[in-house]
């Protein structure tokens, strides 16, 4: 894992280093978000709250309210005095989480992803969502069409396609297209969460795990086989390992257990 962060702040390092910014512009920097979807996508957050892109913009991921691409570092007046302080993004929309906890959504509403109560349709600036107005949200994550977010608290709330159980409400609707409460930890708060393409993981205060989802990687964790897909989440046994942090890929998982186990 060390060598992955090590990997990633290298890769962010020379972004900056290519966009020859000026020392005390990189020193005002307080946020760097990269992805590369048809070619690489930046954020630049500043201690004053600016927020500056460039990329290949596809879908409007950049939130400028077009799908050209922007060559260069250019400020988001949309984006920028919102306070944001994290983005997650599938290849279809992007989720931005800010300092006073709400959530802003664009891009392509492809399967209800943004929570807006529409689907299908396409928002290429941010959008505040209005459902959880009263939500005090501390994590955000995307899978491909569908998002999950973790409230003060331990209350997870998903939306969006749920062809393949992602959305977790143990419902076999195939669109959620409002946020909605998973009562499905059996009590517990959840302190962490994470998407992976169409599956999802919840990790509990006491250190357990649930997934949902697809199972067609066996990425559930689950020793039945014969599960294709839970709309639900499930208990994955560990036999007592206690586990600190979760991390999804498109297709599998990682968790690592309080001995620093993975």
């Amino acid at each position: 894992m060390a060598e992955k962060q090590n990997q990633i702040f290298l890769e962010n390092f020379k972004v900056l280093n290519d966009l020859k910014l000026s020392q005390h512009f990189k020193q005002n920097i307080k946020l760097l978000y990269v992805f590369e979807y048809f070619g690489k996508n930046v954020f630049l957050v500043t201690n004053e709250d600016k927020v500056y892109c460039f990329g290949f913009n596809r879908r409007g991921l950049l939130g400028f309210g077009h799908e050209n691409e922007v060559k260069e570092l250019t400020l988001n007046q949309d984006l920028s005095h919102k306070q944001i302080i994290d983005f997650k993004n599938s290849s279809y929309h992007i989720i931005a989480r800010t300092s006073d906890k709400k959530v802003y959504c664009w891009g392509c509403n492809r399967g209800g992803c943004f929570g807006n109560g529409k689907r299908d349709d396409e928002t290429y600036k941010p959008e505040l969502n209005q459902y959880l107005s009263e939500k005090q949200i501390i994590d955000i994550c995307c899978g491909e069409y569908h998002t999950i977010v973790l409230t003060i608290s331990g209350e997870v709330y998903s939306w969006g396609n749920n062809e393949s159980g992602q959305i977790g409400i143990g419902s076999d609707d195939k669109c959620v297209s409002v946020p909605t409460l998973l009562n499905a930890f059996n009590g517990e708060k959840v302190k962490a969460i994470s998407c992976g393409s169409i599956h999802s993981l919840a990790l509990t205060e006491s250190g357990r795990v649930f997934s949902w989802g697809s199972n067609n990687y066996k990425q559930l964790g689950v020793s039945d086989n014969s599960i294709k897909v839970s709309n639900k989440p499930i208990l994955i046994k560990m036999n007592e390992i206690i586990i600190e942090k979760i991390s999804c890929g498109l297709d599998h998982n990682l968790l690592l257990s309080r001995e620093g186990d993975i």
